[in-house]
């Protein structure tokens, strides 16, 4: 099994288009093991849309340092228009997970219920090879509801996958793969499953999801396939494309 590992530093990145401006309803769903659920002195990123410079905010998606599932997100794209909103209870809480330990996560906002919005928290232990559709999912016991209708700022920025734009917020642990839907239940627009690559793909570009998003691995991240001989490891430059892959192997 394949994954995306931040190393700390890194992130994997697609560029800004149309169908990635959400506006309305958004879903959003990520097969994970972090190496600590519970402990960590930042929040772990999982998956945004979101830069602070420029007022460039739309969403971001992360794990608490206490381990509850995070979403943020504004209206206009300025810090004066954020919501977040956080799950009540924890994922360790929710469903059983120690450190280390595989799952899904899922998190849903309706911009507009006919007078609020509502943002609902899943999860999952179904195995992680289980194809995205047929997970089964477990709803937390709180849900949360605003006091009005919202939106989402569609904004420019590109998104990321396992960290803060490079500053800090970084997962800890393993990203096996994360999903964008337009509308809940509605039309996938991302779907970087790094589950299902291998190491022909990375080194026989182009290498893109089912939706024609192009993903940059920045900074430290690394593709890592558990299936290599031990010794083996992918290494992936700042800055290296997923159109220009170099494959080195150490002994």
């Amino acid at each position: 099994m394949s994954y995306l590992d931040p190393l700390g530093a890194g992130r994997a990145q697609t560029a800004d288009k149309a169908a990635l401006d959400i506006v309305g309803d958004i879903e959003l769903i990520a097969a994970i093991r972090s190496n600590d659920y519970a402990t960590t002195i930042d929040d772990q990123t999982l998956f945004r849309k979101w830069q602070g410079g420029g007022d460039n905010r739309s969403w971001d998606w992360y794990l608490t340092p206490t381990g509850q599932l995070g979403l943020a997100w504004t209206t206009d794209g300025t810090a004066g228009t954020q919501e977040t909103r956080l799950s009540v209870d924890t994922v360790l809480v929710e469903a059983g997970v120690s450190d280390g330990d595989d799952m899904w996560v899922r998190t849903t906002l309706n911009v507009d219920t006919g007078s609020a919005y509502e943002v609902r928290y899943y999860y999952s232990l179904n195995s992680i090879g289980t194809p995205v559709g047929s997970v089964a999912w477990t709803e937390f016991a709180e849900l949360w509801t605003g006091g009005a209708v919202t939106s989402i700022h569609s904004g420019t920025t590109a998104m990321d996958v396992g960290a803060n734009g490079g500053n800090g917020e970084d997962f800890i642990g393993r990203i096996y793969g994360v999903w964008l839907y337009d509308g809940i239940g509605g039309t996938e627009v991302a779907n970087p499953d790094w589950r299902t690559t291998t190491q022909g793909d990375w080194n026989s570009p182009p290498v893109t999801d089912d939706h024609t998003n192009s993903w940059d691995f920045l900074g430290t991240a690394d593709w890592i396939d558990d299936g290599r001989p031990p010794g083996a490891r992918h290494i992936i430059t700042p800055r290296q494309s997923l159109h220009r892959r170099q494959h080195q192997v150490f002994t």
